[in-house]
C-alpha cells in the first residue's frame, strides 16, 4: 500500500467544524431531546407498573443472660449482621412467609423482591419488601420480620431480637423513579441526534468549499466559476450553459483545477 492510499484511508474529524455542525443543529437536537424525555415521562408516569416499599428494622442482642453487654459483644454483633442478613433472605423463611399468604412465586423471585441493609457500627438490620400493592408490601415485611426473628434465634442463641419501627404502608411508590427516567430519556434522545448528526458529518464528502478540493482530491484550485454562468464568458451572448461539476455540494461552484488546464 502505497503512502497516498495510506493517507486517503485516513478520516481526518475537525472537531470545530463538527461543533458548528451541532450548534447548526440545534434545534433537531433540542427536539429529540424533548420527545424521548416526554416519552419516558409517559412511559414511568402512567405505563409501567408501580411498586411500593415498605420497611421494618430490627436490633439483634446477642449476649448471655445477668451478664453485661461488653464492647466486645457490640463489635461481634457489628460483624454479625451479614450473617443475620443471609438467614432473612434464606429459603427457609421466605418459603414459609409466602406459604402463610399463599403467594404463587418462585423463591428467586421473591428474593429480589426484597433488600436487607444494615447500618455502620450498629446492629440495626432494616428488612425492606417491594410489592404493587401497598398493603400487601406492609404485611410482608412484618412476616419477613417475624419469621427470621424466630431463625436467627434458633440458629445463632441470641438473646432477643428487638422490633426497632413497625412495617408502614407506602402512600408514593418506590419505582419506577418519574424523575430518574424522564432526566435519563432526555439524554438519551439528546446523545441519539448527536450520534446521527456527527455519522452523517463524517459520512458526507461531496466538496463544498475550494479547500475540500485539496483535501479530498490533492489538487489545487486557481478559481471558481458559478454553475449557471457560461464557461466562455457570458458577455458573448452565448447561452450556451456551463458543465456541471463532477462533484458538487450544497454551493452551486465549479472548481476549475491546475490539471484540468
Amino acid at each position: 500500500m502505497t503512502d497516498n492510499q495510506k493517507e486517503q484511508d485516513v478520516i481526518e474529524i475537525d472537531l470545530m467544524e463538527l461543533l458548528l455542525q451541532f450548534l447548526h443543529r440545534w434545534w433537531i437536537i433540542v427536539i429529540a431531546g424533548l420527545v424521548c424525555g416526554v416519552t419516558a415521562f409517559l412511559l414511568s408516569a402512567f405505563v409501567l407498573p408501580k411498586e411500593y416499599e415498605s420497611t421494618t428494622s430490627i436490633y439483634i442482642l446477642d449476649k448471655k443472660e445477668n451478664t453485661a453487654i461488653t464492647a466486645a459483644d457490640i463489635q461481634l454483633g457489628t460483624q454479625m449482621t451479614k450473617d443475620y442478613a443471609e438467614i432473612i433472605k434464606s429459603r427457609t423463611v421466605l418459603d414459609r412467609v409466602a406459604a402463610e399468604y399463599g403467594l404463587d412465586i418462585s423463591y428467586d423471585k421473591f428474593c429480589d423482591r426484597i433488600s436487607v441493609s444494615t447500618q455502620t457500627d450498629t446492629r440495626i438490620v432494616s428488612i425492606s419488601v417491594r410489592d404493587r400493592d401497598p398493603s400487601l408490601a406492609k404485611d410482608l415485611a412484618d412476616a419477613v420480620r417475624n419469621v427470621a426473628s424466630e431463625r436467627i434465634t434458633g440458629i445463632i442463641e441470641t438473646n432477643a431480637v428487638n422490633i426497632v419501627d413497625e412495617a408502614d404502608t407506602p402512600d408514593e411508590p418506590a419505582s419506577p423513579n418519574v424523575l430518574i427516567w424522564t432526566v435519563v430519556g432526555t439524554l438519551l434522545g439528546v446523545f441519539l441526534s448527536a450520534a446521527v448528526i456527527a455519522a452523517r458529518y463524517l459520512a458526507d464528502d461531496t466538496i463544498k468549499i475550494s479547500d475540500d478540493v485539496e483535501r479530498y482530491l490533492g489538487l489545487s484550485t486557481l478559481g471558481m466559476i458559478p454553475e449557471n454562468e457560461a464557461l466562455d464568458g457570458s458577455r458573448s451572448g452565448n447561452k450556451k450553459p456551463a458543465a456541471r461539476p463532477k462533484k458538487t455540494g450544497k454551493k452551486s461552484l465549479e472548481y476549475l483545477t491546475i490539471d484540468e488546464l
